[in-house]
């Protein structure tokens, strides 16, 4: 016997809507970063997930000079809780 009961619909998480550009990428010295909003702090995350720098308050640009050469990732927040993950390549 079996009993009807309503189905779960369960819907994909809505994409923050905010558009972030870094740039120059690849870089040697700073990444700029374009945001549509105002940025809370960025932290940059080597791809073991090490922390390797962390700035907050309004950042318009990250001065990557003292990183190694590799893929990062740069995790934006945003000063209206949104949240965005780039990546970037440090030459």
């Amino acid at each position: 016997v079996y009993t009807y009961i309503n189905s779960l619909e369960v819907k994909p998480a809505s994409k923050s809507e905010i558009t972030i550009q870094l740039y120059p990428n690849p870089s040697n010295e700073v990444i700029k970063i374009q945001c549509t909003e105002d940025i809370e702090s960025v932290e940059i995350r080597n791809l073991l997930g090490e922390r390797m720098s962390y700035e907050t308050n309004h950042i318009k640009e990250v001065n990557i000079s003292n990183l190694a050469k590799g893929i990062y990732m740069l995790n934006i927040n945003t000063t209206s809780y949104k949240q965005q993950i780039k990546k970037f390549v440090k030459e």
